[in-house]
């Protein structure tokens, strides 16, 4: 018996060495081989997270959580990422808000008797998002509504207006916001089982000159217009057309375009401040106009992202919207088009280049004498002249339709420097040699009749057109967007459409 025993005991020694099974003192028998990793094996989470168990033995597995629940359960652990489960944070059973303890358990099946339970623990950190803000904080115009959201499922929302950092005692978010006033709002998210989110702020200044300004630059634009046409042979496209101040308004309130009072005045001075060389439009978007970099860039900027539905590109924080182009509406925000890129129109490429008409691609702008197809494809101080980029000609030179003289020079056969109101004058060949708001009247520069004066029918007006529909030609105010119209040179934008006057952007919304 003796003999027996002793060489049993030696025949499970040969077992235990074979196997790199160890005893523990107990009897029990411990596989170094059988790992149990939790992946992840730690982190903060702003949802529950599913937790993979990678256990190298097959096994069955039994999950707890203390200060949490478990989900999704698959207990059937057949090799590593085979099993698992969902945990979700409560309020129940944590010593810290948001701390979760995990514990898993996998007891192999179908094993020898020595390989024995394995468990791991593991901590995870939950914390509800940081609420979002729309729009972001900035000068906005009164009533526009604030939308605050959060990506943490079951978030409550608390909020101020007046600065101070949120509590749970605070006002409960339910809907958007109405902005009437200036005014900080503060937010945070509460969520059971998770830690408070941060405090997310954003400091609103509510500015109500956007009506205002927008008719005084719908103004300023046509008076533009008519005096670059009067002095300006070759002025033939222009300014854009007027802005439609309504539409960009209920933009603004959608929360679809953001308005920027303080580069609004620096645009104004910027374009009072240019010849009329200079107001040669590389865009029919007013708020792209009259050079890129300038402050005009960004008065109005949209706040769609690429392929959102738009109408203009006003909605569009790429500045570009498709329907000027498919004259389709909808169309579709779109980012501008590389250097390189296939064009259309200029309007698709990005800033500081045009669109090679020719080779349909984005391209940067020619220089001098550099061939061109147009003003577009010539840098803002050329024009396209005999299909070359050509320099302004100087005083007293004799110039041509399509040739343009240096600043504050008209071309009338030669070269000759535009005069002031009152000043003497000879009636022009090609074009007006007087000021603006002025035309020589014989031998004298004199001014523009104003609205409700009459007027030829061909003549230009101050503030207005020469309506000659009547039996007396009479200037008559400039109509509004969305106002009924006959013809084009009613509009203060110069576009009428499906009898009504429509901005640059809206022409194909309401031509297809």
């Amino acid at each position: 018996m003796h003999r027996y025993a002793s060489f049993t005991g030696l025949a499970f020694l040969s077992i235990f060495a074979l196997t790199g099974v160890q005893c523990d003192g107990s009897g029990i028998g411990v596989d170094n081989g059988f790992k149990l990793e939790l992946a992840p094996a730690e982190g903060t989470f702003y949802q529950p997270v599913a937790i993979i168990v990678n256990a190298y033995l097959s096994g069955g597995a039994s999950y707890t959580a203390d200060g949490g629940t478990v989900s999704n359960i698959d207990n059937d652990c057949n090799g590593p990422g085979s099993c698992g489960a969902t945990l979700t944070p409560t309020a129940e059973g944590q010593t810290t808000p948001g701390t979760v303890a995990f514990h898993v358990t996998v007891a192999p099946k179908g094993q020898p008797f020595y390989y024995a339970p394995r468990s791991v623990s593991a901590t995870y950190y939950f914390i509800a998002r940081t609420p979002t803000v729309v729009p972001p904080a900035g000068n906005l115009p009164g009533g526009t509504t604030v939308a605050i959201t959060s990506v943490t499922p079951g978030s409550v929302i608390y909020y101020t207006l007046d600065g101070k950092d949120p509590t749970n005692t605070s006002r409960i978010y339910t809907g958007p916001i109405s902005i009437t006033t200036s005014a900080t709002v503060k937010a945070m998210a509460v969520v059971p089982g998770y830690k408070n989110s941060d405090v997310v702020s954003a400091e609103y200044t509510v500015d109500s000159s956007w009506p205002s300004l927008c008719a005084e630059w719908n103004a300023t634009l046509a008076q533009r217009n008519i005096d670059c046409f009067l002095t300006d042979s070759d002025y033939l496209a222009g300014l854009p057309g007027a802005i439609d101040c309504a539409t960009i308004q209920t933009d603004i309130e959608n929360l679809e375009t953001n308005f920027d009072p303080t580069n609004a005045d620096e645009c104004s001075a910027t374009i009072a401040a240019l010849t009329c060389d200079q107001l040669v439009p590389r865009s029919m978007d007013p708020f792209r106009f009259p050079m890129p970099g300038t402050p005009c860039a960004s008065v109005v900027v949209g706040l769609n992202a690429s392929s959102a539905a738009c109408s203009r590109s006003t909605q569009c924080s790429s500045g570009y919207c498709t329907s000027i182009n498919t004259r389709t509406c909808p169309g579709a925000c779109q980012d501008r088009v590389a250097l390189g890129g296939d064009c259309m129109n200029s309007q698709e490429c990005a800033d500081g280049l045009t669109c090679d008409t020719l080779a349909s691609k984005c391209a940067a702008y020619a220089t001098l004498d550099v061939t061109c197809e147009m003003d577009d494809d010539c840098s803002y101080d050329l024009r396209c002249v005999e299909y070359k980029c050509q320099a302004p000609l100087a005083t007293g030179v004799e110039c041509g339709f399509g040739i343009k003289c240096v600043a504050a020079d008209v071309c009338d056969v030669t070269c000759r420097p535009i005069v002031g109101l009152g000043s003497p004058c000879t009636p022009p060949a090609m074009a007006d040699t007087c000021a603006a708001g002025s035309r020589c009247g014989g031998t004298t520069c004199t001014a523009l009749p104003k609205v409700s004066e009459n007027c030829a029918q061909t003549q230009a007006c101050t503030g207005g057109y020469c309506n000659n529909l009547g039996d007396t030609p009479t200037c008559a105010a400039y109509l509004n967007i969305g106002d009924a119209c006959d013809y084009n040179l009613q509009c203060a934008s110069q576009l009428c459409s499906s009898q009504k006057c429509v901005a640059p952007g809206e022409f194909y919304c309401h031509s297809v």
